[in-house]
């Protein structure tokens, strides 16, 4: 089964619902959580890019590909009795998730519209190891297999 996995520095961030654009009907993303998307998005790409069993033009998966998806939430803290202890806060793990799900998916609303599959309807389910946890440094986990 193939696999990818790559890890995206920084404290984990989760989906939130866009905001009001004031004066106007008009809704958008809040901008850091573009810019973590962003920052998914080109882990993602910088891994493909380095690895000798894959090529970008792999990417986009085909719809009919079940793909299964990991994330892994890890966040400092100078607390060395949580160190490796399940986090229970926001983000909550849904939310986090959910912001993973939409970076990798294709989008024509984007200005850039790579994307590792075409559809998070093809997420078939969610990897074993999903989950939040104190650790020394923020990072983010994700792991798709196929």
């Amino acid at each position: 089964m193939p696999q990818l996995t790559f890890a995206v520095p920084g404290a984990p961030m989760g989906w939130s619902r866009p905001e009001n654009v004031r004066g106007t009907k008009k809704r958008r993303n809040k901008p850091e959580m573009n810019a973590r998307q962003e920052a998914i998005r080109l882990f993602a790409v910088n891994t493909i890019q380095l690895s000798k069993e894959f090529k970008s033009t792999d990417f986009p998966l085909p719809v009919d590909v079940p793909i299964i998806l990991t994330v892994q939430g890890f966040f400092k803290t100078k607390d060395k009795k949580k160190l490796g202890k399940i986090r229970l806060a926001t983000p909550d793990m849904s939310n986090l998730i959910k912001l993973v799900e939409d970076a990798l998916q294709c989008s024509s609303q984007r200005r850039w519209s790579w994307g590792i599959y075409r559809n998070d309807a093809q997420i078939e389910k969610y990897g074993q190891e999903v989950g939040r946890w104190y650790s020394d440094k923020d990072l983010t986990l994700i792991k798709l297999e196929w």
